[in-house]
């Protein structure tokens, strides 16, 4: 995790605008929520929807549908102990994250950018199968990253030359994952 230093305060509207405009847009679909939405259902309402909800609403519609199709995917690819799926899922939700759901800065302060500037940095520091992404709600606070161990140094030091000392945080997942603790009768 990279902790860009951006605040959260005052980013209520942008976080509450992400759901509000995908119901929206299932509404003027007669649905309940995007999850009842088909791609191809939203594909062929574009014409109406771009006069009734706006572009924007579109594209984090579009975004919300292939997320849950690529969480099933990187499910799927970590159950099969594949890195490479896992991590081309990862990127491609972080460019969905970036482009479609547009939670990678607040529109409302385009000069604080931490998010999209850690994204950057971090690519350009590690040039090789990593992977990177907005990490949370967005608008600000961290990045996620997949680093290789040999890379994690260089990474760190480039990115705490930016963000300061302690700003990466290391994070390791245990070989036996989740598990479930009951508590004793």
């Amino acid at each position: 995790m990279v902790n860009t230093g951006g605040s959260h305060a005052d980013l209520t509207e942008d976080y509450a605008a992400c759901p509000g405009e995908m119901f929206a847009v299932a509404r003027a679909l007669s649905r309940r929520s995007a999850s009842e939405i088909r791609e191809e259902e939203l594909l062929s309402a574009i014409p109406d929807l771009r006069s009734s909800c706006g572009d924007r609403a579109i594209l984090r519609t579009l975004h919300f549908i292939n997320e849950n199709r690529r969480v099933l995917d990187m499910t799927r690819a970590v159950g099969e102990g594949n890195i490479a799926d896992y991590t081309s899922g990862m990127k491609a939700s972080g460019d969905s994250s970036w482009r479609l759901l547009q939670n990678c800065y607040s529109p409302g302060n385009p000069s604080q950018q931490g998010i999209p500037l850690a994204l950057e940095l971090a690519k350009l520091a590690v040039e090789d199968d990593s992977a990177f992404r907005v990490h949370g709600g967005g608008f600000a606070g961290t990045i996620q990253g997949l680093v290789k161990n040999d890379a994690f140094g260089p990474f760190t030091e480039s990115m705490e030359q930016v963000f300061g000392k302690g700003a990466v945080i290391p994070l390791q997942i245990r070989p036996r994952g989740c598990i479930e603790l009951t508590p004793e009768e």
